[in-house]
């Protein structure tokens, strides 16, 4: 138990430190919001998608055989979604806090976090048996919350249905993170790679992504506005965290998921928020500082979520 708790730690607190050094930068007057604003959109056009093309070119084909994994958890996380997003177009007065709501209560930082995990309980063949999984996990969120925030960013979510439908496709066409999953299959089914020239640049921005959304997180915290939006967030928190665990993985149980594959489930529906939820919500015109508060209270959750999560299953000889 104390293993798991200082392998969490590990993982999660270097996330902490690079939101803490983006928030000291804004109060001490180093950047403006304004600038990481700017960054943001620099990050979520080119270096978000250039992480996820590398993680779906890279993704082992010949692992994708055993497609019951991945299944299960895109039909759980449509279903989830779908009762999330009646919920929330319900009872969220704000409607344009509700798009970065739901992609805080549903979306998983599985290819930073989950794979960390995946990597030291089975080692590279454990991240290999989540090649199909990881392909189809980082589309089917994309589209997801495309969907939510392109809904909420037109008007708080009050436009039209012809209006909204044909700008909601458009923003679901138009999204570089989606274009960049779809560019990446064919790269990951062919077995093919990037000619170096153009393979170290695509690779610098994508080792960019993970440290430059964490320091617009920390540049987005604004403590006079949390109180604001702290509800919400906690809510969201909770539900990606703890609510959505409890739902998912008693279900993988019943029908017969174990080992490995119950760990990954564990770890992709009680893991935190990805820092892209911000850049995402910040660059369709969302609500900011919800998607930045959830993602800072999902990660402190997560530490105890996640380890009590795959301990409870190794005490019960699940895994």
């Amino acid at each position: 138990m104390l293993d798991d708790i200082l392998f969490s730690l590990n993982v999660v607190l270097p996330s902490f430190i690079m939101i803490f050094i983006g928030w000291l930068a804004r109060e001490k007057g180093v950047i403006e919001k304004g600038m990481m604003d700017k960054v943001g959109r620099l990050t979520f056009t080119y270096c978000l998608s250039s992480r996820i093309f590398l993680d779906i070119q890279g993704a082992d084909f010949r692992q994708m055989k055993d497609l019951a994994l991945s299944g299960y958890c895109l039909a759980a996380t449509v279903l989830t979604y779908i009762v999330i997003w009646i919920l929330a177009w319900k009872l969220i007065k704000k409607k344009e806090s509700a798009g970065a709501f739901i992609q805080a209560c549903f979306r998983s930082s599985f290819t930073v976090l989950g794979l960390s995990m995946i990597r030291n309980m089975a080692g590279e063949e454990g991240v290999a048996k989540c090649a199909s999984l990881l392909t189809a996990i980082v589309i089917i969120y994309n589209i997801l919350a495309v969907l939510c925030l392109a809904r909420s960013g037109e008007n708080g979510g009050n436009a039209g249905f012809g209006s909204l439908a044909a700008s909601v496709m458009k923003k679901v066409v138009n999204n570089p993170l989606i274009i960049a999953a779809a560019l990446g299959l064919p790269f990951c089914a062919l077995g093919l790679g990037l000619p170096a020239l153009i393979q170290k640049p695509v690779q610098y921005l994508g080792d960019m992504a993970v440290p430059l959304s964490l320091l617009c997180v920390g540049a987005a915290l604004d403590t006079s506005k949390v109180k604001g939006c702290f509800g919400y967030a906690s809510l969201a928190a909770l539900t990606k965290t703890v609510f959505l665990g409890l739902a998912v993985i008693p279900a993988a149980v019943l029908l017969g998921f174990r080992g490995l594959e119950l760990s990954v489930i564990a770890i992709l529906f009680t893991t935190a928020n990805p820092s892209a939820c911000y850049v995402m919500a910040m660059s369709m015109n969302n609500d900011g500082e919800l998607a930045a508060t959830a993602i800072v209270l999902s990660t402190l959750l997560s530490v105890v979520t996640t380890t009590l999560a795959l301990y409870i299953l190794k005490t019960l000889a699940l895994i």
